[in-house]
């Protein structure tokens, strides 16, 4: 039986039916310091990932929702490196796909580095 996990929102297959956390981790994270609601922001790549996404305008396309979903993935940290290595990438690409052509907001430090960057350039 699938279900979500109280603590990190992370979709997992329950093992017995009384289970809320997904893992050892998530139950002391749980136990500390609350679940977390359902309104409150996901925390972690997950919760970066859905904010910069909704903030492009791309949370609900198909590749927003693809790069949500592989950042549950690497969140989860249930793999091996090799594997761990190879969703990091397809996260990357997806996500580059996702933000291709999205106007973002940029900080004004990020400008001044990149015409600092430029002129140092050429």
């Amino acid at each position: 039986m699938n279900a979500r996990c109280a603590a990190c929102a992370i979709d997992f297959e329950q093992k017995q039916a009384t289970q809320r956390f997904c893992s050892a981790r998530c139950r002391q994270r749980g136990h500390r310091g609350g679940a977390a609601s359902r309104s409150a922001p996901r925390p972690g790549l997950v919760g970066v990932t859905e904010r910069e996404l909704e903030q492009a305008g791309r949370l609900d396309t198909r590749l927003g929702q693809m790069a949500v979903a592989l950042a549950e993935k690497l969140a989860a940290g249930r793999d091996t490196g090799s594997a761990m290595a190879a969703v990091s990438r397809e996260f990357r690409s997806v996500m580059d796909e996702a933000m291709r052509g999205a106007m973002i907001e940029t900080d004004e430090l990020d400008e001044l580095a990149a015409r600092r960057d430029s002129k140092r350039a050429g």
